[in-house]
């Protein structure tokens, strides 16, 4: 079994190679903007079977995504990518 922050790392390093803005975090969780995709980024993941919540501040998109098992959060990196790929 995989390590939370051996988990949170892999995310890190996918938000860096796709320049997404995040906030490293202590907790079970991870911060990060989607300002720049221009459509409803929660519904494309609610589409694709995957929740999260979105926070509307004040200089952007946030949103929050509780970190899982590896296997849960590739696929939510798959998602991600496919969505700002459109």
């Amino acid at each position: 079994m995989v390590a939370i922050d051996d988990v949170k790392k892999m995310m890190y390093d996918f938000y860096k190679i796709n320049n997404i803005p995040y906030i490293e975090s202590h907790a079970n969780f991870v911060y990060y903007s989607m300002n720049t995709y221009k459509g409803d980024f929660a519904k494309e993941l609610e589409n694709r079977k995957i929740l999260c919540s979105g926070i509307n501040e004040e200089k952007g998109k946030w949103y929050r995504v509780t970190i899982g098992t590896e296997n849960e959060m590739k696929q939510y990196m798959k998602a991600v990518s496919e969505i700002i790929s459109k």
